[in-house]
């Protein structure tokens, strides 16, 4: 992914692990472990069938860049647009979040409450 992050990619992270999952809420995922130019997530929502990715670190764009912000609360956890994305697809197009149509509030995985 080359988006133009404001820091480098760190565990605990929320990021949208590679070019290929939606930039929406449900997929989500934080940063687990960083080895080897690899960064491995954990999906924090239950929505999701996989519960951990791993894909190549370049691939991976912190939520922030999406000019997101995420509202953990209660057990639930809710994108908010705050801002314009930085994102870009590798070929230099703009990548933005795409909230889903039904919600953008889901529950959290129990770890990450």
């Amino acid at each position: 992914m080359k988006s133009k992050q404001e820091r480098p990619i760190e565990v605990r992270d929320f990021v949208i692990i590679n070019e290929f999952d939606k930039p929406c809420t449900r997929l989500v995922a934080q940063v687990v472990k960083i080895e080897n130019g690899r960064v491995t997530g954990r999906y924090i929502t239950e929505e999701t069938t996989l519960e951990f990715c791993t894909g190549d670190i370049a691939h991976a764009t912190l939520v922030s860049a999406f000019g997101v912000a995420l509202n953990l609360s209660d057990g639930y956890v809710e994108g908010i647009q705050i801002g314009d994305s930085s994102a870009t697809y590798p070929d230099g197009r703009p990548r933005l979040w795409q909230p889903d149509d039904h919600s953008e509030r889901y529950k959290l995985r129990e770890a990450v409450r």
